[in-house]
């Protein structure tokens, strides 16, 4: 299997769109058309944090994506912020937006809450890290992440943080050496 990593580009959305619906619920959270709005501001709020942003292509289509931050990064990427309001104004003008600014909003506070708590000694982040459920186990995820460390560290990076819920696949980052520091029951508010 022929996997490229590639910096995310336009054309990789849709896939990366799809993928992210399906990995964080929201198309069983939302209505088809607010899921999709849902994702791409879920997508560009994670862009807008992020100063590494890779994707794993086959065939030229994109099957997962990571996104990662340093403490060298800077907001004010007028390209991304751009995105970013179009994609608050999409769900805004949605009639059940509340629901998901909501969730947004609560996951946002649990997880300043969970840094805070875990003394906050972090000087990079994995932002967002999403791959095709048909793609798991393939080595794919590996590839991706391993390129983010790579890029955190030679940024001075040493202490990194990665913030997800249960669903996740836990033993991907201690197999890698990552260890939970803290865990917190959330119920989304959908």
């Amino acid at each position: 299997m022929e996997i490229s990593i590639k910096d995310i580009k336009k054309e990789d959305m849709d896939a990366l769109l799809d993928i992210v619906c399906s990995t964080w619920g929201f198309k069983e959270s939302f209505s088809q058309k607010l899921s999709l709005k849902v994702g791409r501001l879920y997508i560009a709020a994670c862009l807008c944090r992020s100063d590494f942003l890779k994707a794993a292509l086959k065939d030229g289509r994109a099957v997962g994506m990571i996104a990662a931050r340093t403490p060298k990064f800077r907001y004010g990427d007028l390209k991304k912020g751009l995105y970013f309001l179009k994609s608050l104004a999409d769900v805004l003008l949605h009639p059940k937006a509340w629901r998901a600014l909501k969730l947004f909003s609560d996951i946002k506070a649990l997880n300043a809450e969970m840094y805070k708590n875990s003394g906050g000694n972090f000087d990079g982040e994995i932002v967002l890290f999403a791959i095709d459920k048909s793609f798991r186990g393939s080595g794919i995820g590996k590839r991706l992440f391993f390129e983010a460390i790579s890029f955190l560290k030679q940024q001075g990076a040493d202490n990194y943080a990665v913030f997800t819920d249960t669903k996740c696949n836990y033993g991907f980052y201690e197999h890698y050496g990552a260890c939970k520091l803290k865990e917190k029951e959330f119920a989304a508010p959908l």
